[in-house]
């Protein structure tokens, strides 16, 4: 994220001249990091969940995939709802199968991609 400050003029007549800084985290880092997502490269669906609960052992993607702080991205709860309520449709009216059992699912990466 890029932000540009604007003039600021001091009270004793100094100005501050416009700044431009970048807020650039390394998300994908945090997110394929061994230490809190074991084997981070392989694809486990079963990674957050743990006797049918969400396991508290792997840290919630979340909290790293939407920013921080005061920065941290306004429609991240109309994202997810939005994004529920489209697999809850589909699930509900395709019947969804692998065509043959042996039909491996490529795993897609890209910057934009959740886990």
């Amino acid at each position: 994220m890029v932000e540009m400050v604007n003039k600021f003029k001091f009270s004793d007549g100094s100005v501050a001249p416009n700044a431009r800084y970048q807020n650039l985290l390394p998300t994908r880092a945090m997110l394929h990091d061994s230490e809190d997502y074991p084997e981070p490269q392989m694809f486990n669906s079963d990674r957050f969940i743990k006797d049918g609960k969400i396991n508290p052992d792997v840290r919630d993607p979340l909290t790293v995939a939407f920013g921080f702080g005061r920065r941290i991205c306004p429609g991240r709860y109309s994202s997810n709802g939005s994004l529920f309520i489209l697999i809850a449709s589909v699930l509900h009216v395709f019947n969804i199968h692998p065509e043959r059992a042996e039909l491996l699912i490529r795993q897609i990466s890209s910057e934009a991609n959740l886990p």
